[in-house]
């Protein structure tokens, strides 16, 4: 296999939601000794230390095994891949060799700044578009469209399906600012087992 480990970064109340898997290494956002999304994600890039690194994030419900292969296959001969949203504002993925590690840019209109601080490093990078990591879930409307595609057959992982299948009334009936504040939602990093 091409992956060689997987490091989820996980705030203290998702720590007991994560599988318990042979090879998962998790780093609760407290070990870090810093906050907001960026600064964790550098120090936890520090303490992983990997030559080739995937960065994602987990509300990507149908990422697939083959998703990660194009990755995989594009770091062979780049060295920077920044995967935008489905609106191209956003970004949902970066994968990078450890010589051309970017600075992290995480936020609002994050994929233009990817780029941008990229370019005026004059660091060569490489957009990947698939539907896997472009659909991301952020808003009541993402929930909705990912409702709906479960309901027409789409095959996601197994936590996804059942979360869909056990809230399903709460976001029909009124609640979908409960499910966006983090109400057990799903951790299946990839939608490949269903």
């Amino acid at each position: 296999s091409y992956v060689e480990a997987v490091t989820v970064v996980a705030g203290d109340r998702w720590e007991e939601h994560l599988p318990r898997v042979p090879g998962l290494r998790v780093i609760p956002e407290h070990d870090l000794g810093v906050a907001g999304l960026n600064p964790l994600l550098e120090r936890a890039a520090d303490r992983v230390n990997a030559q080739k690194t995937l960065i994602l994030h987990g509300d990507l419900p149908f990422l697939t095994h083959i998703d990660i292969e194009v990755v995989h296959q594009r770091l062979g001969t780049e060295a920077l891949l920044v995967c935008p949203d489905e609106a191209g504002t956003g970004t949902n993925a970066l994968a990078f060799h450890s010589s051309a590690r970017p600075p992290f840019c995480f936020g609002d209109r994050s994929f233009a700044a990817h780029c941008s601080r990229a370019e005026s490093r004059r660091q060569p990078w490489t957009a990947v578009e698939t539907r896997g990591f472009e659909f991301d879930v952020d808003s009541p409307a993402d929930l909705r469209a990912l409702i709906k595609t479960v309901d027409s057959g789409q095959r996601v992982g197994h936590r996804t399906a059942a979360w869909v299948a056990n809230h399903r009334a709460d976001f029909f009936n009124g609640a979908p600012e409960m499910i966006t504040q983090g109400a057990d939602l799903p951790m299946d990093l990839a939608g490949s087992t269903p």
